[in-house]
């Protein structure tokens, strides 16, 4: 097997999410891989339609092949994984596909979901694609609410031949604006 892809996308950050809990959000690497496995695990008993997902068993290989892609992981106190993130391209279209936010249930609702999902945002942008989708379940109120405060918009169609299950609730965004200002 070659060598594994590491995208580069800068140090680690400390910041702060709205609700002042400090953490850093870093890009994934195979130091945190059983940290990764056994977060997957626990987030399994909550939602139990993500149980046996490869992609998350392999990170590398699923979210880090190449450099339009990445996984990030947002760190708490120990270096505790509270939250992960994932983004790949859907084809060749220059269009993203995010995947894999998951925050743990005690620190929901303090900004660190939109810390993830912004750092995506920024990613794609850095780039190129120009339009990014998401998939939720359709009883995920509150996910619907935080994409559209996020500025996605849901949609019906969407690009290719994605399969997904039954009855997700699609959100895109675009990132490349065709419209021209007028000087």
């Amino acid at each position: 097997m070659g060598e594994t892809f590491k995208p580069d996308f800068g140090e680690p950050e400390q910041s702060k999410s709205e609700e002042g809990y400090s953490e850093k959000i870093i890009t994934y690497s195979d130091d945190y891989k059983d940290k990764v496995i056994n977060f997957f695990e626990e987030m399994e008993k909550e939602f139990p339609e993500i149980a046996g997902a490869k992609d998350v068993r392999n990170i590398p290989e699923w979210f880090q092949r190449d450099d339009e892609s990445n996984f990030w992981l947002a760190l708490g106190e120990n270096n505790e994984i509270i939250g992960t993130a994932g983004l790949r391209p859907a084809d060749s279209e220059k269009i993203g596909y995010l995947s894999r936010l998951y925050i743990k249930k005690d620190f929901r609702g303090k900004g660190i979901g939109k810390e993830l999902t912004e750092t995506r945002i920024k990613f794609a942008e850095k780039k190129d694609y120009k339009k990014i989708f998401s998939a939720t379940m359709p009883d995920n109120e509150k996910v619907h609410e935080f994409e559209q405060k996020l500025g996605f918009k849901k949609v019906n169609v969407l690009p290719s031949d994605w399969e997904f299950g039954k009855g997700a609730i699609f959100f895109e965004m675009d990132l490349k604006n065709d419209e021209t200002e007028s000087k």
